[in-house]
């Protein structure tokens, strides 16, 4: 009796094998490539905040009134929010608060709806023009 000699090619066993390694191999890549995309986005996101946030912070202190701004102001651009406040600067320890004379502190806070979470904050001291 003569064995037949074995036809070449691949056993389905080895098929199988390749096929759940490449399926590991491509859900793994998808999970990284997942990652990296959202992490850009928030980045991104944050960028176009704090931009946002100098942009209404230039804007307000070109067009304050003189007298400052009396609370808050908020604003909004379609998903975009933002929130002005203005309040005298705080003297720091071993500084007297004379030494600060009519200085304001001005902050702008942006953030996008939905997302309080990721807001971006600036601050910044202008000198008021009002008498005290």
């Amino acid at each position: 009796m003569t064995r037949r000699r074995a036809a070449s090619g691949f056993t389905l066993l080895e098929v199988l094998l390749a096929f759940a390694m490449l399926t590991t191999v491509t859900g793994a890549t998808l999970q990284v490539t997942s990652a990296t995309l959202r992490d850009n986005a928030i980045r991104l996101e944050r960028a176009w905040l704090a931009e946002l946030a100098r942009s209404v912070a230039e804007e307000h202190l070109v067009t304050r009134p003189a007298a400052g701004l009396q609370g808050s102001l908020l604003g909004s651009m379609a998903d975009w929010h933002w929130r002005i406040e203005e309040r005298p600067a705080r003297a720091e320890p071993g500084l007297a608060p004379e030494a600060l004379g009519r200085i304001v502190e001005v902050t702008v806070s942006a953030w996008k709806a939905g997302a309080p979470e990721r807001m971006v904050t600036l601050e910044s001291l202008v000198a008021d023009g009002a008498p005290r």
